[in-house]
């Protein structure tokens, strides 16, 4: 599936999935499905609710990537989130009711106030990254030279089960 837009994208599935092999191109992408859904895309923004219990989301963005508005929402699944290039803003929440959440930014940093609320979560990141959450367990890897990553955890994550961060600076 290849969907070119030069306008936003909304994509609605409610007793399905959504697999993407081919890229979604537009602004805002705003998706909804029951089942695991897999998505390659090229968009600005990024909303999502999948809505079936243990059914997992993974996107894999070209470049930067917001996450906006109602956020992203599994319900008891992991949400994977690649960017191959850019920066990742979170100014909406991340909600996982239970699944992992891992976050891959492999050419910039993550930043924004949206809480990224789950189980574990995994943050790879090359530049400083600064995120607010409410996980049970945190690993966090900084690949670029004096970076800095920084967690705010609403419920004490020093006081619950791991925590583990790779880099030159950080701070819980």
């Amino acid at each position: 599936m290849l969907f070119r837009s030069t306008g936003d994208v909304t994509l609605n599935v409610p007793n399905g999935n959504i697999t993407a092999t081919g890229n979604i191109l537009g602004g805002a992408l705003s998706i909804r499905a029951n089942s695991t859904s897999t998505l390659n895309t090229a968009v600005t923004s990024l909303v999502a609710n999948i809505t079936g219990s243990g059914q997992t989301l993974t996107v894999r963005e070209q470049a930067d990537l917001g996450i906006v508005g109602l956020g992203v929402r599994t319900n008891n699944a992991l949400f994977d989130l690649r960017l191959l290039d850019g920066s990742l803003n979170i100014s909406g929440p991340i909600n996982a009711i239970g699944g992992d959440v891992t976050l891959n930014v492999s050419q910039g940093g993550i930043s924004g106030s949206g809480l990224v609320t789950g189980n574990a979560l995994s943050v790879r990141a090359s530049r400083t990254s600064s995120l607010t959450t409410s996980v049970n367990s945190v690993t966090g890897t900084l690949t670029g030279a004096s970076q800095t990553l920084s967690i705010s955890e609403a419920n004490g994550l020093a006081d619950r089960k791991s925590t583990r961060l790779n880099s030159s600076h950080s701070s819980v």
